[in-house]
């Protein structure tokens, strides 16, 4: 190749000079034909020459870039030989790995430890020395095992015999208990006039007993202990309970459990689906807000489904004679596992119109027991529920619903779910109705104490008017019922304001002096929901008394003796309640021992000794103790006063 380079460019170089002596003698002398010819004809010789030289090098080329392919070619063969045995290589492993972890078929079977074969086969008196060998080990555990399922097959044939001989006879008893089935509803329509002279409700109660069969089971533990309960009472006591099955029967046989665990598993794993943005265009604006409200209306379909009832309830009556009565309907909620009653009373007399709120039947079950007001359902499936459906809290959904309270879900077999203090007396069916009972005979007798209150008139029965003096020199002038008590500002800066509830029910009194000042005492008076477990809150204010200045020693005094009057109201109450009925007259009497304080505190207020020497009440001491209180408190035993 280095001397074809060679030839060509020492060639190239005389044809270069020769072109130049051409041009050379061309421009010297036009006229020398001859020595141009001759250039030429040299210049032809020298392209002849440069031809043969190219023609030379491109038959080299050829011949090096066929031995570059068969160069390539080589290498391309070897490497696929060199692919083809890392592919045998691979498989081979493979192969190998298969091998070494293949499993026998004797190795999936379940045998019998080695070492208690072998102590079988010793007991058995079979050769020991056979079984030294693994394989031949092997064999005979195997062969015990065979002998074993053998036994076991024998064993599950003769057991399955057994089996379908039982329900074929099962069946033979069944197709006879239907043949009997005519004759027994004949037997027991002809004993129907035996059943009504005897007064006997056997037929009544078999119907009741297969319509009760078709309950939700929360509802049908709950039937079952109320109609105990109710069959079990004592006749001629003051009360009275009844209990009956209500709804749509033939739409309760159609919801099973397995129905209801279904609709709440969907629910628990069905989330609301969100909104997803689009463009900004017209079309895109109008695509989204038909696509929000069809996703409203389904979460409000989704919605009522969760709240919905079961189509069957039961309805439980607890009569109070000679106070009232409260219907119960105890209904169960599927899909929230969750049981919710609503409260219906009745009244033997005319509820005055302030008191309704006491007497609504979120109010008569509130805290019946323990402090549940039935609103609340932590830990419960049904959290999980209204959670996974964007519902909120279960509060908002009671007025429609019912309240779901702690002590009747217990009752009704759901105490799994809560965990609050009492359990044990609560799953007491007579716990409860004696609850019940107390909440109506207290409703009752604050529903008299109000009514008389708001005629002016104080409730006092019986023996209670020992604690007071014959006489008083106020009188009751007004007893109204206040919405926004907070508006006084003597309720408002009072220390007691903190123990005020938003349930309670609040009254102001107003008592008048009969003497010629006409001095007047107002208080607030707050009725818890829990009367009268809770006792009434009262706050005092003195009016339209002699003026004196807000430091003077008249003031204070008169404020350190409104503060011993709230004491004596709030906190020495319970030396008036004798018996466990009084306390359910606690609001008459605490208005009374009103009355008696504003007498005392007028009569002992210094410069009114003339007042005191021409009551009637009798004091030993006008004032005493550390803090010089006045003689609050009335002795009836001997009807003097005298301070504590």
């Amino acid at each position: 190749m280095s001397s074809l380079n060679s030839g060509f460019q020492s060639k190239t170089a005389c044809l270069k000079e020769l072109m130049l002596s051409v041009m050379k003698s061309k421009a010297s002398s036009p006229q020398s034909d001859l020595s141009v010819e001759d250039m030429r004809r040299q210049g032809v010789v020298l392209l002849s020459a440069l031809k043969q030289v190219n023609k030379t090098a491109q038959e080299q080329v050829k011949e090096r870039r066929e031995a570059v392919q068969e160069s390539k070619r080589r290498v391309d063969s070897l490497q696929l030989q060199l692919q083809n045995l890392h592919y045998q290589v691979q498989h081979l492993k493979h192969e190998a790995a298969k091998c070494l972890d293949f499993e026998a078929v004797d190795q999936s079977v379940n045998l019998i430890p080695e070492a208690q074969f072998l102590e079988k086969s010793k007991g058995e008196g079979k050769d020991m020395e056979e079984l030294t060998d693994d394989h031949q080990l092997m064999l005979a555990r195997l062969q015990d095992e065979l002998e074993q399922r053998k036994g076991l097959v024998s064993q599950r044939s003769s057991m399955s015999k057994s089996r379908d001989s039982a329900i074929s006879e099962i069946k033979e008893l069944k197709v006879q208990l239907a043949g009997l089935r005519p004759g027994l509803n004949t037997l027991l329509k002809a004993t129907e006039p035996v059943q009504i002279a005897l007064q006997s409700s056997f037929t009544e109660q078999r119907q009741v007993l297969d319509t009760a069969r078709h309950l939700p089971e929360p509802l049908y533990v709950l039937f079952a202990q109320l109609q105990a309960y109710a069959e079990v009472q004592q006749h001629g006591t003051s009360f009275s309970v009844s209990v009956q099955i209500s709804g749509d029967v033939e739409a309760g046989k159609k919801i099973s459990r397995t129905t209801i665990e279904a609709q709440r598993a969907k629910f628990l794993h069905c989330d609301s689906e969100s909104d997803k943005e689009g463009g900004e265009d017209d079309e895109g604006r109008q695509h989204r807000k038909s696509k929000r409200r069809r996703t409203n209306t389904n979460e409000d379909q989704r919605q009522t489904m969760v709240l919905m009832p079961h189509p069957m309830s039961v309805v439980a009556t607890v009569v109070e004679r000679g106070c009232g009565s409260i219907e119960m309907s105890f209904r169960y909620l599927s899909m929230l596992n969750v049981v919710v009653v609503q409260a219906k009373p009745s009244w033997q007399a005319t509820p005055v119109h302030s008191c309704s709120s006491l007497l609504t039947p979120s109010g008569l079950l509130s805290n019946l027991i323990e402090e549940d007001d039935g609103t609340k359902m932590e830990g419960s499936i049904a959290t999980q529920v209204m959670k996974a459906q964007h519902m909120g809290d279960f509060g908002q959904y009671t007025g429609d619903v019912g309240l779901a309270y702690g002590w009747l879900q217990r009752l009704s077999g759901l105490s799994a779910a809560y965990t609050q203090d009492n359990v044990e007396a609560c799953r007491q069916l007579e716990v409860v109705v004696s609850a019940v009972r107390s909440r109506i005979d207290s409703r009752f007798a604050l529903l008299q104490q109000l009514t008389a209150l708001e005629q002016c008139e104080v409730p006092i029965r019986g023996n209670s008017a020992a604690f007071f003096p014959s006489r008083l020199s106020n009188k009751l002038i007004s007893f109204t019922h206040v919405r926004e008590p907070m508006t006084y500002p003597w309720v408002c800066l009072s220390s007691k304001s903190e123990l005020i509830q938003k349930t309670d029910l609040c009254y102001m009194v107003q008592l008048e002096r009969k003497t010629q000042d006409r001095a007047q005492m107002h208080a607030a008076v707050f009725i818890s929901q829990n009367y009268p477990r809770v006792t009434p809150l009262f706050i005092v204010h003195l009016v339209n008394s002699p003026a004196a200045a807000p430091s003077s020693p008249s003031s204070l005094s008169q404020s350190t003796a409104l503060r011993s009057i709230e004491k004596e109201l709030n906190i020495h109450y319970k030396e008036m309640i004798d018996s466990e009925h009084d306390d359910v007259d606690i609001l008459g009497l605490l208005t009374r021992r009103l009355q008696m304080c504003f007498d005392v505190l007028m009569e002992t207020e210094p410069g009114k000794a003339g007042e005191m020497a021409a009551s009637d009440k009798h004091f030993l001491l006008s004032k005493g103790g550390r803090d010089h209180c006045r003689a609050f408190r009335y002795h009836a035993m001997h009807q003097v006063f005298l301070p504590r």
